[in-house]
């Protein structure tokens, strides 16, 4: 029987998780370029072309007489040429990491060149993935917006896309190791194998997906409350004294600070996650905890999340 889980609980989990991927990314700190762009590759390929088309792909639409329902079909289909490389590139990323973590945990030091050459040579199967990724995550993103727009359930759409979307995250949590340490050829092959051990470890890989990124969704959280609260009486002030400008300099200001604060506190997020994900490979395949994992954030911390 599942047991709920305190926040408290799961912050300690989180923490201690984090703390522990520091300690190995402390010790080769030539592998934080990984993670590092990786994130900021992903970052920047959403923002930019989402920004760009919110300010000039809606009008157009609307001039041409497209219907707002398909709005997520059109953004999909303008964005999935930048994405798919980006998000390849960030894979093979991933899969670097992933690999020299793996060696590492196991007692061998490689280099960053080796460990990118290892993921370079999985790029066919990681190119095929990476593909299905991209088309399932539109499928879900568009069955969402239709469902809510039929309006036959409130918030339906929005909860068929969260939890088709966790479902295919749980189902393909393994597939970058298998890939990249396995060598498996098929990107479907490795699908499938990763949800074999997804089920095998389901509690485990469900709750390390939700609670590593909880230590860092707070302070970004907080940071963002912070912000809002120091710029609005500045635009307030700026607008009475009639100088908009005066008030968008400090804006822009805490605005860059602002993202800097959240692509680091991604990367750090992204090389967590990756290194969790490779720990917990290797006890699924091994039946032992490696360092700098201990039993209890790998195996003991997850018992209240399995099925029962």
């Amino acid at each position: 029987m599942k047991v709920k889980v305190p926040f408290r609980e799961r912050w300690a989990t989180s923490r201690a998780i984090l703390s522990q991927s520091l300690t190995l990314l402390r010790k080769r700190r030539d592998l934080w370029v990984f993670p590092i762009l990786a994130s900021v590759t992903m970052m920047v390929a959403v923002a930019v072309p989402a920004g760009t088309f919110t300010l000039w792909g809606r009008p157009l639409m609307e001039a041409w007489g497209i219907s707002s329902t398909l709005l997520p079909l059109v953004l999909f289909v303008v964005l999935l040429p930048i994405l798919y490389p980006a998000s390849l590139f960030a894979s093979l990323l991933n899969a670097a990491l992933c690999f020299a973590a793996h060696e590492e945990m196991g007692g061998k030091t490689i280099t960053r060149a080796e460990a990118w050459k290892r993921a370079r040579s999985a790029v066919g199967p990681l190119a095929r993935f990476n593909l299905v990724a991209l088309l399932v995550a539109g499928i879900f993103q568009v069955i969402g917006v239709l469902l809510d727009k039929l309006r036959i359930v409130p918030y339906i759409g929005a909860a068929v896309q969260t939890v088709g979307m966790m479902g295919w995250a749980v189902a393909s949590f393994f597939v970058i190791p298998i890939l990249v340490v396995e060598r498996e050829a098929s990107a479907m092959g490795a699908l499938r194998a990763s949800t074999d051990l997804a089920r095998s470890q389901w509690g485990k890989a469900t709750a390390g997906l939700v609670t590593i990124g909880l230590v860092l969704m707070v302070p970004i959280l907080l940071l963002g409350l912070i912000l809002i609260g120091l710029t609005f009486p500045l635009m307030l002030l700026a607008v009475k004294g009639g100088n908009v400008l005066a008030g968008l300099v400090p804006l822009f200001i805490l605005l860059g600070v602002y993202l800097a604060v959240v692509m680091l506190l991604s990367g750090l997020g992204q090389a967590a996650s990756v290194l969790y994900q490779t720990g917990l490979y290797r006890y699924a395949r091994t039946g032992k905890v490696a360092k700098p994992y201990t039993t209890e954030t790998l195996v003991d911390a997850w018992a209240p999340y399995r099925q029962p």
